[in-house]
């Protein structure tokens, strides 16, 4: 679902050893932002995508962020812009929710609670030229565009901060503003490449995003993330992207197995009894495929079956259970990106 979701390594040795570990060195249990939040407590706490995560050019989008004031000052809670113009973004007072989209400002008649966990989420239809902001849950603004410029897109490559605003210098260097930094927290930002029904919008509580998602890999700080173990979300469907490598020490013939069932039967053999394997793509396959063997095994290079792919893993966690516990993983961490589906509880409303 996102452009900078990494894989995890597989290695299967058949039948001498199985493992399973990270193909780089940052894995799920250190970077998901799951059950953690951002506190901004005043300057420099800095939060920006990284330079290398792309949004890429988008006629239809969602953003949904979660976010705790504790001052009635001025606030911000996101912007992502070009050079020229602010493209998308959501600030605030003790009166109103404003909204900036195509370099213009929006204000809703709107008051956000003190020391209360709040979701917004805007959405964009460029089909329809239709804005549309909900709080909490429920509509509270349906705005229509009439223009001439019927193809109005959100800017590619643009710079994006979480908490205060900012400008970009001719050098393209980010400069932060002051003024109109978020006292509080945030406890979740996504963002989508489509737009959500006002339905799927109820239901986005633990479905991260594609474009831009909740992972510590995806954003540049200068303040850590804050363990919150109050930010809890219950999901059921998850899907796991690997690359896998199959060796097979003792029966080279068995070379013509199925990928699909030779991964579905590993995966069965370690996953614990509340997961189970719903499907398997496999998505690409290596013509070359490196596998450096134990010394301990027998150097029968000649007779070994190796074969390398990648697949998509779907699978099942009944009951559901919270995401940074089953981002956590009960092997070596893998990475389990989730699937929209209805929530059983979420932390923001």
């Amino acid at each position: 679902m996102t452009s900078m979701r990494s894989f995890t390594f597989l290695i299967i040795c058949l039948p001498i050893l199985m493992s399973l570990c990270p193909l780089n060195s940052a894995n799920s249990a250190s970077t998901s932002l799951w059950g953690k939040k951002l506190a901004f407590n005043g300057p420099p706490c800095l939060w920006q995508l990284h330079p290398e995560v792309r949004v890429p050019a988008l006629t239809d989008l969602s953003v949904c962020i979660c976010l705790k004031r504790i001052s009635s000052a001025q606030w911000t809670g996101f912007l992502y812009r070009s050079t020229e113009r602010k493209e998308l973004g959501l600030e605030g007072n003790n009166s109103h929710l404003k909204i900036w989209l195509f370099g213009k400002q929006y204000q809703i008649d709107q008051d956000l609670s003190l020391r209360k966990w709040h979701s917004i989420c805007l959405t964009w239809s460029g089909k329809n030229q239709k804005l549309t902001v909900y709080l909490n849950g429920s509509t509270v603004k349906n705005k229509l565009f009439y223009s001439d410029d019927a193809h109005q897109q959100l800017a590619p490559n643009g710079t994006l901060t979480l908490g205060v605003s900012h400008s970009v210098l001719p050098n393209g260097a980010l400069k932060p503003e002051s003024g109109n930094n978020l006292l509080g927290e945030i406890g979740l930002f996504r963002m989508w490449g489509k737009e959500w029904s006002a339905e799927e919008v109820s239901s986005l509580g633990c479905a991260d995003g594609d474009v831009v998602s909740w992972d510590l890999r995806q954003w540049k700080n200068d303040c850590p993330p804050v363990p919150d173990n109050n930010l809890t979300c219950g999901w059921s469907n998850y899907k796991i992207n690997m690359w896998v490598t199959v060796t097979n020490l003792k029966s080279p013939e068995n070379c013509s197995l199925a990928l699909e069932g030779i991964t579905r039967n590993w995966l069965v053999n370690i996953f614990p009894n509340n997961i189970s394997v719903q499907d398997i793509y496999v998505s690409s396959q290596s013509p070359t495929c490196e596998v450096h063997l134990d010394e301990d095994l027998p150097k029968q290079s000649n007779r070994v079956c190796k074969k390398c792919f990648g697949c998509e893993v779907y699978v099942s966690v009944d009951p559901a259970a919270n995401v940074k516990t089953v981002q956590t993983g009960h092997f070596c961490p893998a990475e389990y990106e989730l699937l929209f589906q209805l929530p059983h509880h979420r932390s923001c409303p």
